[in-house]
């Protein structure tokens, strides 16, 4: 697998430089200035900036770290017709996750126990309403078990 060997590589090594299964770019930033339809810049603040906005020919940018793009070459793209989907949208659905896992480790719930709670409530609703419909109460043997399933 391509991933162990590069993780065999660096910890032998110190880094990436002169592993077989790739191409090392001493200059990592000059990466972004290269001949491509998607940009995505995932890992550093402000790597696309004044001194190299003009230099980036992706027509569609998605900023998947945080804040990649400075306001003046935000400014640069924008002039150059540069689509850039900003950090706060294309990283909302993990921001949101995390939040609610967050609400979860506070409330120390279980994943799956708000879900299970939804269900058990829809399922009672459906006996509920079963038992209006017909006029008269379902035996508990029954209602025992098929909540029980839920």
């Amino acid at each position: 697998m391509q991933v162990e060997a590069v993780k065999k590589h660096i910890s032998e090594t110190g880094g990436v430089a002169g592993f077989s299964g790739g191409e090392f770019t001493a200059d990592g930033s000059s990466v972004l200035e290269r001949d491509c339809d998607i940009l995505i810049p995932a890992a550093l603040e402000r790597v696309i900036n004044l001194s190299n906005a003009e230099r980036i020919k992706a027509p569609l940018i998605i900023e998947a770290a945080n804040g990649p793009i400075t306001a003046a070459a935000d400014e640069v793209l924008t002039k150059n017709g540069t689509v850039v989907i900003p950090d706060m949208y294309a990283n909302a659905g993990g921001v949101t996750v995390s939040y609610f896992e967050w609400v979860k480790n506070l409330s120390h719930i279980r994943f799956g126990r708000m879900q299970r709670r939804q269900e058990e409530a829809r399922h009672q609703l459906l006996i509920d309403e079963l038992e209006n419909a017909i006029g008269k109460k379902l035996p508990d043997a029954f209602k025992d078990k098929y909540l029980s399933v839920a």
